[in-house]
């Protein structure tokens, strides 16, 4: 009877260990679990916790949530910046739901913040085709188009519903979408009758504020940048930059001086006005003189005309400009001299993919001349930070080899793959990019074929919304890298100031 009872409490105790480890095993007690602690981060204003918690909840049993919770715990997800995460859990939910309504319009929201702006317009205009007054739609219209460029359809919607509530958002976005198209008066216009009535809105209208200022304010800069190259060229070059704003167009003044190799200097003055149209058309012109010095003095003036448009998603420019050449003490010695003339187009397929080409003609001082065309594309991955790839062709070539000092090929061709990452934080800023390819050329009557390689790099800090500095480093052995054709190294210091 004995052996009977401990046999029986022993299947007892074995039963309901085995079944508190099943129950403990059950993911969607477990989905609840997470979901319930995430909750509790929420309430404490602990985002980065609530959002592991929710995203937890959700692998682990999104089907037995309603869809009001997946999409509120989606949207943490992206207050989080884990923006792929949100919309992989808003498009299970529209999926399931297509004719949620909240769950579309925040999917827009979230594809437009990642960058995505063609499938956010998509979206909020599927639902407009139904609700055409709908503000919260229109909004995340307004700004996908404004965060593409495409002002010139963002701002007409803006106004449309200013016009019928005065909506703060959307005044904002009007804003921002007139100071970006270059129409800073009417901006500060804007601003000027905004009043922000809680938390959120007050961020809105200091980010406003700091944008506006980092476009009107007067601003000073200095920098050093320091040149070597194979030929046993080095040069250090001083430069100091300040500009201001008046409306919607800018000046600015800059001075120089490089000291290169052998003793030879290169002072240089310059000054610069970019006009800035509120249409499709713009202009800007420099003016200066340089002055080159070694066994003797000699001066020479230097500027430029450009002008450049912009409709939709193409940019067009067309320049003109004069410029000494006086990168190396054998430039310098020579006074080499070049006019050049030429244009560029760009124009962005997609938001994140664009292709462009340039063409510049070239003369100069020792009476040779040179043809430079490029064709290019660029796709980037990611947006924070921006992850892009590129390829580049280009074609160059002289009509002599006049042993000035510069590169001076016949019928060079280049092939170049580009691999860039670049981050923008409210503390610092860093920019990585590597490439590489093949050039093949001739010179001198002896033929080059060659693969070939390079990068750049910056770093800066933000010391304060004022002050910031930055560090700089490139190199490469491509020969249309530096004016001499040689392998060359460059690194460079600037601090910026704002008043």
């Amino acid at each position: 009877m004995r052996i009977l009872l401990r046999t029986a409490a022993l299947f007892c105790v074995i039963t309901m260990g085995l079944a508190a480890t099943l129950q403990a095993a059950d993911p969607v007690k477990e989905a609840e679990a997470f979901k319930k602690l995430g909750d509790e981060h929420i309430a404490k204003d602990e985002l980065r916790q609530a959002a592991d918690s929710y995203e937890q909840a959700l692998s682990l049993g999104r089907n037995q949530f309603t869809a009001d919770e997946c999409v509120r715990m989606a949207v943490v997800l992206s207050w989080d910046d884990r923006l792929p995460a949100a919309i992989r859990e808003l498009r299970f939910v529209v999926e399931r739901d297509p004719a949620n309504q909240n769950a579309r319009v925040q999917l827009a929201r979230i594809y437009s913040w990642d960058g995505q702006f063609t499938r956010a317009v998509g979206i909020a205009d599927s639902i407009l085709a139904n609700s055409p007054d709908d503000k919260e739609t229109l909004i995340v219209k307004a700004n996908a188009l404004e965060w593409d460029d495409r002002f010139d359809e963002a701002i007409p919607i803006y106004r449309g519903i200013i016009d019928r509530d005065g909506d703060f958002d959307a005044r904002i976005g009007l804003a921002f979408s007139l100071l970006y198209k270059g129409d800073r008066a009417a901006a500060l216009r804007e601003i000027e009758t905004l009043a922000a009535g809680d938390d959120r809105e007050r961020r809105q209208l200091q980010r406003l504020s700091d944008a506006i200022a980092r476009e009107t304010r007067p601003r000073m800069e200095i920098g050093y940048d320091f040149y070597s190259d194979s030929d046993e060229s080095h040069a250090g070059r001083y430069w100091a930059r300040s500009g201001f704003a008046v409306g919607n167009h800018d000046f600015s003044a800059e001075v120089g001086r490089r000291d290169a190799s052998g003793g030879l200097r290169a002072d240089d003055v310059s000054f610069r006005a970019d006009f800035n149209a509120t249409g499709v058309l713009g202009a800007a012109a420099g003016l200066g003189v340089t002055r080159l010095m070694g066994a003797d003095t000699a001066q020479f003036p230097t500027g430029f005309v450009r002008l450049h448009g912009r409709l939709h998603r193409t940019s067009i420019i067309g320049m003109m400009s004069t410029e000494i050449l006086s990168e190396t003490s054998e430039l310098i010695a020579n006074r080499v001299r070049r006019f050049s003339t030429g244009g560029e187009i760009s124009h962005r397929i997609r938001p994140l993919w664009s292709v462009g080409g340039a063409y510049n003609h070239f003369r100069f001082s020792d009476q040779n001349a040179a043809n430079d065309a490029q064709v290019r594309t660029e796709v980037a991955m990611h947006v924070a930070p921006r992850i892009a790839f590129g390829y580049q062709l280009r074609f160059l070539d002289y009509d002599t080899q006049s042993g000035s000092g510069y590169f001076d090929p016949d019928n060079f061709v280049s092939h170049r793959l580009s691999g860039s990452v670049e981050l923008d934080r409210r503390k610092f800023f860093v920019f990585v990019q590597v490439y590489g390819g093949h050039q093949k050329f001739e010179r001198n009557d002896f033929r080059t074929s060659e693969w070939v390689k390079g990068g750049r790099a910056s770093f800066g800090i933000k010391f304060s919304k004022n002050l910031t500095v930055g560090v700089s480093i490139a190199g490469s052995d491509f020969s249309t890298g530096s004016v001499s054709g040689y392998r060359y190294f460059t690194t460079g210091t600037k601090v910026s100031y704002q008043f």
